[in-house]
């Protein structure tokens, strides 16, 4: 093992821009976004980004303040999969980034750390073995 060598401590992947402004905004999101499809669909648009467009967006508490915002993070994939219907495999990839994501931007610590305890309960939950079912169990539960 090279002891000099590091880990990035950045994401390799990242989720469309659109799941990015709904996680910066406390909002909910399909976990999708942050799975290998979700983040396959947002390398393959990023060039588009520089060309799609912007809309105007009214911000702050009386909606005062206008601002251009990228049509990109206004619009949802329509490849995306609702959270009760992904797979466990699925969400046992995307719950990592998901949770990155949260830290990234700025949740409070107790939020990041209550997520990563609950996909750690999931990913070791007896559930997982229990056949045929049992993993489908917890996917729909994490949904509610």
């Amino acid at each position: 093992m090279d002891q000099r060598a590091s880990v990035p401590t950045h994401a390799q992947a990242s989720p469309l821009p659109f799941a990015l402004e709904k996680v910066r905004k406390y909002e909910h999101v399909e976990l999708w976004y942050f799975g290998m499809e979700g983040c396959e669909e947002a390398r393959l648009n990023s060039f588009a980004d520089s060309t799609t467009g912007y809309s105007f967006a009214a911000f702050g508490e009386d909606a005062a303040t206008v601002a251009l915002r990228p049509l990109s993070t206004l619009s949802k994939s329509p490849k995306a999969i609702p959270d009760e219907q992904l797979s466990f495999t699925q969400l046992s990839i995307a719950k990592t980034l998901y949770v990155q994501t949260m830290t990234e931007l700025g949740w409070p610590a107790e939020y990041c750390k209550a997520w990563a305890q609950l996909y750690t309960i999931l990913e070791n939950h007896r559930f997982r073995r229990i056949e045929p079912h049992g993993e489908q169990v917890l996917v729909k539960y994490h949904a509610q």
